[in-house]
Parts: structure tokens; C-alpha cells; sequence
């Protein structure tokens, strides 16, 4: 869930990343609001309350289904559980919708890695690279 964590700060740093939380499609009243329900996600997900974690993000994606930071973190959540075939769903739609950052390539090189795709868990881990080139994480991961 650390990789959660580092995606929302770098995420957050990012210029023109995020879009108005405020407006009426957010489920969230402010920017400290999204970022409180996804440090409770991480900290139920480090305790091992994956069930409890899902159940937040689907609480919140029932709100917003369109919301990137929750459905990369339902993707990440399935990861840590081991549910590797649903993260893999999970992170091709979230692909299918546009996302291309260097933590998504790694999450879907990972994914990939344990479910035997090692061609396309190859590739992912490139375009990781690519993406993100100053990111430790994404070298580590080509590596491997």
C-alpha cells in the first residue's frame, strides 16, 4: 500500500493533475476530504481490513465511478490481497479510460509479473520507465 501512498503525493504534486473536487460530481467536499478517505484506505489496507478498504472505495466510486485516485486504489487494494485477475480487470479499464502514468505501468507490470503475462508485464515495466524515468521503482521493477 506504500506504492498507494507515494502515488497520491507525487500524484498531488503534479501540476494540473487533479481536477476540482469541489464541483458537484466529487463526492467530497474538499481536497483534504479525498485525501483523508484515501490515507483511511491505505491505513485499512496495512492492517490487513481489505474488506473494510473495498468497501470505502465502492462506498466512494458508487458516488464518483469516474474518479481516478479510487479506482487506481481499488486496483492497488486487489494487488495487496492477492487478487491478482481482478486487479488485472481493474487496471486494464482504468487504461481504457485514458491513464498513463509511470505508477500505473508499474501496478500493471506487477499484476502482469504474478499473473504469468511476462511479455506484457515486461512491457508495462518499460513503459514505466518511460513515463517516470527518476523513479527508483519503475528501474526496480524492469529489472526484475
Amino acid at each position: 500500500m506504500r506504492l498507494l501512498q507515494n502515488f497520491v503525493s507525487r500524484r498531488d504534486a503534479r501540476p494540473g493533475h487533479r481536477r476540482d473536487v469541489d464541483s458537484e460530481s466529487s463526492p467530497h467536499a474538499s481536497v483534504g476530504q479525498h485525501a483523508l478517505v484515501l490515507e483511511t484506505i491505505a491505513m485499512h489496507s496495512e492492517a490487513g481490513r481489505f474488506g473494510d478498504a473495498l468497501g470505502l472505495i465502492d462506498e466512494t466510486l458508487a458516488k464518483n465511478p469516474d474518479d481516478f485516485d479510487f479506482l487506481f486504489a481499488r486496483a492497488s487494494l486487489l494487488f495487496s490481497w492477492w487478487r491478482y485477475a481482478e486487479a488485472y480487470e481493474q487496471l486494464v479499464d482504468i487504461g481504457n479510460r485514458g491513464s498513463k502514468s509511470g505508477p500505473f505501468h508499474l501496478k500493471l507490470g506487477w499484476t502482469c509479473f504474478w499473473l504469468n503475462r511476462r511479455d506484457e508485464a515486461a512491457e508495462s515495466m518499460r513503459r514505466a520507465v518511460a513515463c517516470d524515468p527518476d523513479d527508483w521503482s519503475t528501474h526496480f521493477g524492469r529489472a526484475i
